[in-house]
C-alpha cells in the first residue's frame, strides 16, 4: 500500500500542475490506472480477510488440516500483495519518473514560456540602450543577409562578415531569419547585433563578426536606435594593438555565472573586447606605465559614444555623454596564481 499511496499522491500533484490538455489527459489516464489497481488490491485483501475470519471461527485450532489451509491462504495473500506492488513499482512509478522529466523539459520548450522569456530578455537589452552605467557594444545595421555554405553572412561595404547565433534566448530569431532566407530568398533587413572582434597577432590582422540579437523587416520596428553602434567602455591602449581602443568588459551582474566557471573558462569569459576606433577624443587614452605606482598612473576614463562601421573599422561620430572617471564595476580576469587556479 505504501507504494500505491505515494504514486497516487504524485499523480494527483502532477495532474494539478498540468499546463496543457495533453498533460492533463496523460496524468488522468495514469491516475485512473492507479485507482483501479488500488481497488483490485483492496478487494483481494477483503476477500482474504473474510476467509481468515471464517477459518478462525469455524475451524478448530487443534485440527491439523485447518491450520495448514490457513497457512496456505496467508501465503497466497502475501504473494498477491507482492505481485501488485511489483507491478506498480515497475509501471506506474516508472511512468511518474518519466513524466516528471518530460514536464521539466516542457518548461524549457513550451512556446508560450519561451516567448515570455525572450520578450523579457529583449526588453532588458532594449532598456540597456539608455543605461549609462554599464559596459556595452551593440549596433543596428542595414544589410542583405545571405546563406553561404550553411552559414549566415552580412555584407558591409563589399566585405562579408559572419553572422552567428547570440544568447540562447535569441536562437529562435536566428533560426527564423535563416528559414526566411531559405524560403523567400535574401532581401534588405535591419539587424540588431553585437559586434565581436579577435586580434590575431600571429597573422597581424583584426577579424570582426556579429552575433544576432533580432532581425527586422522594417525600419519602423527598431526606431529606438539609429543606424550605428553604441560603445560604452574604457578608453585606453592595449599591448597588442597600435591604435587606442574602447574596451568592453563583463558587467558585474554576471558575477554568479562567472564564479561557477573553471579557471580557464573564467579567463576566456572575463577577457574584454577591445575595439580600435577612429576618434578625435577630448581626453587621452589610458596607457599603463610599469614604472609608476597605481596612484601615479594617468586617468582611466569611461566613455560612451556612437560609431559607424565603415571600411572594416569603427569611426566615432558622436559622444553620448562626457567622459568620466566613474568607471562601472566589472569582472576582472583571474590572475595566474596557484590560489586562483584552485
Amino acid at each position: 500500500m505504501t507504494v500505491v499511496k505515494s504514486d497516487l499522491q504524485k499523480l494527483e500533484a502532477l495532474l494539478k500542475s498540468a499546463t496543457n490538455e495533453r498533460q492533463r489527459k496523460m496524468y488522468q489516464s495514469l491516475l485512473d490506472k492507479a485507482l483501479k489497481e488500488i481497488g483490485h488490491q483492496e478487494s483481494v485483501q477483503l476477500e482474504d480477510k473474510r476467509t481468515d475470519d471464517f477459518l478462525t471461527v469455524s475451524l478448530a485450532p487443534s485440527s491439523g488440516k485447518p491450520v495448514k489451509d490457513r497457512q496456505k491462504q496467508k501465503k497466497k495473500k502475501k504473494q498477491k500483495e507482492q505481485t501488485i506492488e511489483q507491478v506498480l513499482s515497475k509501471t506506474d512509478a516508472l511512468d511518474i519518473e518519466t513524466i516528471e522529466k518530460a514536464q521539466n523539459s516542457d518548461r524549457l520548450t513550451d512556446p508560450e514560456k519561451v516567448d515570455q522569456k525572450s520578450t523579457k530578455s529583449e526588453g532588458k537589452e532594449q532598456s540597456k540602450l539608455s543605461q549609462p552605467n554599464i559596459f556595452q557594444a551593440i549596433g543596428l545595421i542595414k544589410c542583405i543577409p545571405q546563406i553561404k555554405e550553411d552559414k549566415l553572412y552580412v555584407t558591409i561595404d563589399d566585405l562579408d562578415y559572419e553572422l552567428r547565433r547570440g544568447a540562447k534566448w535569441s536562437h529562435r530569431h536566428f533560426d527564423k531569419l535563416k528559414e526566411e532566407i531559405e524560403q523567400n530568398g535574401s532581401r534588405e533587413m535591419w539587424l540588431r547585433v553585437y559586434p565581436n572582434i579577435i586580434h590575431d597577432s600571429k597573422n597581424q590582422e583584426i577579424r570582426y563578426w556579429f552575433t544576432l540579437v533580432k532581425a527586422f523587416l522594417s525600419r519602423t520596428n527598431c526606431s529606438e536606435q539609429g543606424e550605428d553602434f553604441v560603445f560604452r567602455g574604457t578608453w585606453r591602449y592595449v599591448s597588442y594593438c597600435c591604435n587606442p581602443v574602447i574596451s568592453i568588459h563583463r558587467n558585474i551582474d554576471n558575477i554568479k555565472f562567472y564564479q561557477r566557471l573553471s579557471f580557464k573558462a573564467k579567463k576566456a569569459f572575463a577577457r574584454p573586447l577591445d575595439f580600435p576606433v577612429v576618434w578625435s577624443a577630448p581626453i587621452e587614452p589610458f596607457r599603463y606605465n610599469r614604472e609608476l605606482v597605481p596612484k601615479e598612473q594617468m586617468p582611466h576614463y569611461f566613455v560612451q559614444v556612437k560609431a559607424v562601421f565603415e571600411d572594416g573599422r569603427f569611426k566615432v561620430v558622436e559622444m553620448i555623454s562626457e567622459p568620466t572617471l566613474d568607471v562601472p564595476r566589472y569582472i576582472k580576469p583571474p590572475k595566474n596564481s596557484t590560489k586562483s587556479q584552485k
